[in-house]
């Protein structure tokens, strides 16, 4: 893994509870990894097929397959629902809706870019640019 990746998990009890199978699961991070690897403007959020209707969790609502990453399953993500009441959660899995794990793959550099595209007065700020710095440097020291 290139020093400039960042991975973030979660350390949440109902993510534990979420993945039944935990090989397969460090599998698709890998996987993610390697995507961002090779498009390293992405960044990755996994994302778990449900079991069930789960009103305790936060879906994702995924737009149709990218193509130009085929044969991966890779969607962009059409829109966040937080904890939805019990029949929203099973409309959520009929629509394709996934549990969010807020499990995250991505470069430094870009997540450092999106910091600062969703903050544009930080970017217009001197001292931010030198937090952006501290920032991108952070993360590649936090990866191992």
């Amino acid at each position: 893994m290139a020093k400039s990746l960042a991975a973030v998990l979660r350390n949440k009890a109902y993510l534990t509870r979420a993945i039944v199978e935990e090989e397969l699961f460090m599998a698709h991070v890998d996987l993610a990894c390697r995507v961002v690897e090779h498009h390293p403007a992405c960044l990755v959020l996994l994302g778990i097929q449900p079991s069930a209707p789960e009103p305790d969790y936060g879906y994702i609502v995924p737009v149709p397959k990218v193509n130009h990453m085929a044969p991966l399953s890779v969607h962009e993500v059409l829109r966040f629902i937080e904890k939805p009441e019990p029949h929203a959660a099973q409309e959520l899995i009929l629509r394709d809706g996934l549990w969010n794990t807020m499990v995250m793959i991505f470069k430094a550099r870009t997540m450092v870019d999106l910091v600062c595209r969703a903050a544009p007065k930080c970017t217009a700020n001197e001292s931010c640019q030198v937090s952006r710095k501290k920032l991108y440097y952070a993360f590649r020291r936090s990866v191992p």
